[in-house]
């Protein structure tokens, strides 16, 4: 079975936080925002 290896980004400043998770295998990118307020 292969290995999934994932990143994941975090942008915490602002009216929005923003989440990035990268598969390191596939170069598939998610793009999130979440209101901080």
């Amino acid at each position: 079975m292969a290995e999934k290896t994932y990143r994941l980004g975090c942008d915490i400043g602002g009216t929005f936080t923003d989440f990035v998770l990268l598969n390191d295998a596939t170069g598939e990118i998610h793009i999130n925002k979440c209101l901080t307020t």
